[in-house]
């Protein structure tokens, strides 16, 4: 998958949509996941959660990713909230990046093609290159990406350009049964895009400053036992040049600290506290904290035949407490000469609003309430070797508290976010949608008429 971007590498998994990522480089994204969107994906770098406060729904850009800094990504389907916080609700994608090596090499890595039409290439016009150094117990890496581009509307010739630019650097410290990890990212992306409503060609800008600051410590008690802490501080600036200009500021710190036990064969545990504060800045200052302590643990109650439980707890400064809870069952035995496990699964996940949904500049609604989600999974898991695995499983999930994006009053084309989007608020966000396009059709017809 060299050259390509994060996001076509994800979209390729099954079960997995990345709306956005076989459009223009550039275009921004929306992660779908069993019926769900960027709300309810929680992605984690290095095991520790990442978002961006001042986005619409609090996700973090994939586009800030450079494929070739990434060592493995890791995909876990179903609510998986218990374990990994608030908003992993349909989906959590685990990005691990790639830091420092068993003996000291110096890399460099780049890829050259082209983005058009099938009938209008204009050859070579994206580049993607890394430069980094690895040692046992220190990195660096510079990275480069650009795209002249195409435009993201057809029969037009304007280019919207992408770039951008990265560099990374951590430390590798190990003492006595600790090992302790310091890394810190600065990214900077650039991104055209067009005019939406109306559809048109515009010189529109998509400018993101990202900075990270990351460190971890694992102290391992024996091969069964281990306590991890690991904190990240991230900070963004993000600036739209567009008819409407906005600027934003946020920040983020996360702290995970957990303790596992796996030493017995027949029960083991995960325990552990989750600290999330973040803050942004639209008209005033935005801000809320988070904080979970959580306890999982799997119990084999007969041979083959297991037991998972576990419950986070939730404090939330905006919404005050709540709870996630997560049970599932699992029978492991022989099927037609095949390994195979049958397993149902009940769970539920707390989506709290985002900032920008409260307190944000377009349709900020402070009333909205928490969403919460329901799952129950069954389905069956059949193992014929390494290589070859099928899985079949049935899901359905339920909703509560829904938010959504909708026009309310086309007269005043005024927009806002709801929750509960259902019943009477949903008709007649639909029928003030279907209102306004179809004003903006006759208006366009009779523009499009001759003046005579």
């Amino acid at each position: 998958y060299a050259g390509q971007s994060v996001a076509t590498l994800i979209n390729n998994l099954s079960g997995i949509e990345i709306t956005g990522s076989r459009s223009v480089i550039g275009q921004n994204m929306n992660i779908a996941a069993r019926g769900g969107n960027n709300r309810q994906v929680l992605i984690l770098i290095d095991g520790v959660p990442i978002n961006d406060p001042s986005l619409p729904n609090s996700e973090f850009d994939l586009r800030l990713l450079n494929l070739n800094d990434i060592e493995s990504i890791e995909v876990v389907k179903g609510p998986s909230s218990v374990v990994y916080g608030s908003g992993a609700a349909t989906a959590v994608i685990q990005i691990n990046t790639k830091k420092t090596a068993h003996t000291s090499s110096l890399s460099l890595t780049g890829s050259i093609g082209s983005q058009g039409t099938p009938n209008d290439s204009k050859g070579v016009d994206q580049w993607n290159n890394t430069l980094s150094y690895r040692t046992p117990q220190s990195y660096i890496e510079l990275g480069q990406t650009r795209s002249a581009g195409m435009s993201a509307l057809v029969n037009t010739t304007e280019e919207d350009i992408y770039e951008r630019k990265s560099i990374g650097l951590g430390t590798e410290l190990k003492v006595n049964k600790t090992v302790l990890e310091t890394s810190a990212r600065f990214t900077e992306m650039n991104a055209g895009f067009d005019n939406t409503y109306p559809l048109e060609d515009a010189d529109f800008e998509s400018m993101a400053k990202q900075l990270t600051l990351n460190i971890q410590s694992k102290t391992t008690f024996s091969p069964a036992q281990s306590l991890t802490v690991a904190s990240r501080y991230n900070k963004s600036n993000r600036e739209i040049r567009s008819s409407y200009p906005v600027t934003y500021r946020a920040e983020a710190y996360n702290l995970d600290a957990y303790y596992t036990n796996y030493h017995s064969e027949k029960f083991n545990y995960l325990m552990g506290v989750y600290l999330h504060r973040q803050q942004t800045n639209f008209d005033q200052l935005a801000e809320s904290t988070s904080l979970e302590p959580y306890l999982n643990s799997n119990l084999t109650v007969i041979e083959g035949l297991s037991l998972n439980t576990g419950v986070r707890f939730i404090n939330h400064s905006n919404y005050g407490n709540d709870w996630v809870y997560s049970l599932g069952s699992s029978y492991h035995t022989e099927f037609l000469g095949l390994s195979s496990k049958l397993f149902v699964e009940f769970g539920s996940a707390f989506i709290a609003p985002s900032l920008s949904q409260l307190f944000g500049p377009f349709g900020p609604n402070p009333e909205l309430l928490p969403e919460n989600n329901r799952t129950t999974t069954v389905g069956i898991e059949l193992v014929k070797n390494k290589q070859t695995e099928y899985t079949l499983s049935l899901y359905s999930r339920n909703e509560t508290n829904r938010m959504i994006y909708a026009l309310i009053d086309a007269d005043t084309g005024y927009v806002m976010w709801l929750g509960e989007a259902v019943g009477e608020v949903q008709q007649q966000a639909d029928q003030a949608t279907a209102r306004a396009r179809l004003e903006y059709a006759i208006g366009e017809m009779f523009r499009l008429l001759p003046k005579n």
